[in-house]
C-alpha cells in the first residue's frame, strides 16, 4: 500500500515565516526637514518652523524632525494621560540597530542639581545658588548611552571634544513634549551618537513605559546587591550609582503602559 503523504508541520512554518518577513521588515517611511540655526533645547519647539508631524496611531505621540551636518533634531508631543504617565516613568529611548540614547527627566533635590550643572562646567555664583536654593527641587534632564544588551552608561557630559545628546522637556494642560538633538557623529566618537550621515536612509525607533523596575533609590548611601551589579532595568552599575543620589521625588512610577513606534527616516544632504 503506497505511503501517504503528510503535510509538515515544519514546512507550513517555514513557509509562514518566510511571507511573515517581508510585513514585518516594512514601516513607514518618513523625511526629515533642514534644521534651522539656533534651536534651542527647551521643550516649546517655538522655534520649529510649522510642518507637517508624523502621527503613531497607538499612542496618539506626534514627531517631527530636523537635522544638519552634525545633529539630528526632534520633537516628540504626547498627549494622552496613559502615553504621559508611561514617558514620565521610564523616559523616552530612541533606538538604531542595536544601540541608542536614553531621554530622561527626573525631579531632583536643589543641591543635586547645583552639583550637576557645575560638573558641566557652568559657574554659578552665590546670587544663582541662592535663587535656586529658594525652591526645594528642580527638574533634571539626563541623558544615557544605550547599549546593544540594553546596558545603559551616564549620565552623558559634555566632554571638551564633542557634545552629548540634549533633552528638554516642558509640561501643560496640552500634554508632554520632549525636545531631543542628537549627535549623527558614531557612539565610538560621541557617546550617544548615532553613526549616520546626513542625507542617509536607516530605521530608528521610540519606546517608552512598560513595568520598570525602581530605578532610582531613596537611601543616597544604598549599595548595589550583586544580583544588580549589571545594571537594574538595565541601568549599568555606574550610572545607577549617580541615580542613587536622588531622593525619592526622582522614583519612577512602575508598570506603565509600553509604548513602542519604528519607522524609515530620510535625512537631508549637508548644505
Amino acid at each position: 500500500m503506497p505511503r501517504r503523504k503528510t503535510f509538515r508541520p515544519r514546512l507550513f512554518a517555514g513557509l509562514c515565516l518566510a511571507l511573515a518577513l517581508p510585513l514585518l521588515a516594512q514601516a513607514p517611511a518618513i523625511p526629515s526637514g533642514q534644521a534651522i540655526p539656533g534651536i534651542k533645547i527647551d521643550g516649546n519647539g517655538d522655534d520649529w518652523p510649522p510642518a507637517k508631524r508624523v502621527l503613531d496611531a497607538k499612542s496618539g505621540a506626534e514627531f517631527a524632525f530636523r537635522n544638519d551636518a552634525r545633529n539630528l533634531y526632534v520633537l516628540f508631543a504626547v498627549r494622552s494621560p496613559k502615553a504621559i504617565e508611561s514617558v514620565a516613568s521610564t523616559g523616552l529611548t530612541v533606538r538604531t540597530g542595536n544601540r541608542g540614547v536614553l531621554f530622561l527627566k527626573r525631579t531632583v533635590a536643589t543641591e543635586a542639581y547645583v552639583s550637576w550643572r557645575e560638573s558641566q562646567g557652568e559657574l554659578l555664583t552665590d546670587e544663582e545658588k541662592a535663587e535656586l536654593g529658594g525652591s526645594a527641587c528642580h527638574d533634571l534632564c539626563l541623558t544615557f548611552a544605550v547599549g546593544a544588551k540594553g546596558s545603559v552608561s551616564g549620565p552623558l557630559r559634555r566632554l571638551a571634544e564633542s557634545e552629548p545628546p540634549e533633552l528638554g522637556v516642558s509640561e501643560g494642560a496640552g500634554g508632554t513634549v520632549y525636545e531631543l538633538k542628537i549627535p549623527l557623529a558614531p557612539p565610538e566618537t560621541v557617546p550617544g551618537g548615532l553613526g549616520v550621515a546626513p542625507g542617509s536612509t536607516f530605521r530608528i525607533s521610540f519606546e517608552w513605559g512598560g513595568t520598570a523596575r525602581k530605578i532610582l533609590s531613596t537611601p543616597a548611601s544604598r549599595q548595589t546587591p550583586p544580583s544588580e551589579a549589571g545594571g537594574l532595568y538595565g541601568v549599568a552599575t555606574p550610572a545607577q550609582h549617580f541615580l542613587n543620589m536622588f531622593d525619592s521625588m526622582s522614583r519612577p512610577t512602575t508598570g506603565t503602559k509600553r509604548y513602542s513606534f519604528a519607522f524609515d527616516l530620510t535625512l537631508v544632504k549637508a548644505p
